[in-house]
């Protein structure tokens, strides 16, 4: 039953996963990327502005006095992945090319190595992706076993807290006058328009920025477009929303008629914790955030050393690195990948991780 020829390669999985990546500016070289000047551990100040008015004083009374601004300081310590996967000589030399005929060898095992290459260079996608998410979500956890570090949202042994204020988690009590998801978004009289202004009215008085930009699961977005509410404003024979688009990751964007101004992010991209897929974003939750500029967050890598072929000085890398080194006992490449990073928000209030469906 064996074929002369293989005639295609298929992959049963399509992964891109880097739609956070890419709406922030925080992928691999992004614009929203920092270098961390002190390595891998490091603080940075924070230093906040001021609505008070000045006090008003009678005609040849001394000036006023007021305290001096105080001034906070957040530590960071970036965590580090590290992977190398082998690859003998002896098994490359025997190789046909993946999706290529059998009576055909693969040169040196060329093709082959490039795919396991990939392979490296989604698994740190990945893990970039999941962080990025993480501080959407406000925090994630892990818990260390030997030298390695399991990676989770919640349940590890230590958290990694992103310092989202409370009242901008669950059902976004962000300005302390009670709940704005006051009703399920799975009830169609939700006053789901009114849920968004008031969040961007909770995020003016907070930090002076608005609403910009929603994400969510199409679970979400199918209790969003079924809404009265919207449906109304949009009119009984209109769709509800307009400036529809989709990008290569599979992430649809667009705008509610009755909420100009606000983008939706649809997107149902997740990733493998402990051999389960997990969302990115929960079917019961949607990620409300301001424009993410660099003042309000961003991706902090740093540096390491590495000797990235046999017979090289030593050279820092900085972030993610990818390379391949030649052993000779058994003689095979190890591909190595690299990564020393974690995203930093500035501006914690500026991000509300809210529960819309419960």
């Amino acid at each position: 039953m064996q074929p002369y020829a293989v005639n295609a390669r298929v992959s049963r999985l399509k992964v891109i996963n880097d739609t956070f990546q890419k709406a922030t500016g925080m992928g691999f070289g992004g614009q929203n990327v920092k270098l961390s000047p002190t390595g891998r551990r490091g603080v940075y100040d924070v230093f906040n502005e001021t609505r008070e008015v000045p006090t008003m004083r009678l005609p040849n009374a001394s000036a006023a006095t007021i305290a001096r601004q105080r001034v906070g300081t957040v530590a960071y310590n970036l965590p580090r992945w590290a992977e190398k996967m082998p690859l003998l000589l002896d098994d490359l030399a025997n190789l046909r090319p993946i999706g290529g005929p059998v009576d055909q060898l693969d040169d040196a095992g060329e093709r082959y190595i490039a795919d396991q290459e990939r392979i490296l260079k989604q698994r740190f996608t990945n893990g970039r992706e999941f962080q990025i998410a993480s501080m959407m979500r406000g925090s994630y956890t892990f818990t260390t076993s030997g030298d390695d570090m399991t990676q989770a949202f919640t349940g590890g042994t230590y958290t990694v807290d992103y310092q989202m204020p409370s009242g901008n988690k669950n059902q976004l009590n962000m300005v302390g006058g009670g709940d704005i998801i006051g009703t399920t978004w799975s009830n169609t009289a939700a006053p789901l328009i009114r849920d968004c202004l008031a969040v961007n009215s909770g995020f003016i008085e907070n930090t002076g920025r608005g609403l910009t930009d929603i994400y969510c699961t199409s679970v979400v977005w199918g209790h969003v477009i079924t809404n009265q509410e919207v449906q109304s404003l949009a009119g009984s024979v209109n769709t509800p929303f307009k400036q529809w688009s989709k990008d290569d990751d599979e992430t649809m964007v667009g705008m509610l008629v009755g909420l100009p101004g606000i983008y939706w992010h649809i997107n149902d991209n997740g990733i493998s914790l402990a051999g389960t897929f997990t969302k990115l974003i929960p079917d019961t939750a949607a990620v409300f955030t301001t424009k993410l500029t660099p003042e309000i967050a961003a991706y902090y890598e740093c540096m390491e050393t590495v000797v990235d072929w046999v017979g090289r000085p030593p050279t820092p890398r900085k972030g993610a690195y990818f390379w391949a080194v030649p052993e000779k006992d058994p003689a095979r490449y190890d591909l190595h990948a690299l990564h020393n990073g974690l995203p930093e928000t500035y501006i914690p209030a500026a991000i509300a991780f809210g529960t819309v469906v419960f």
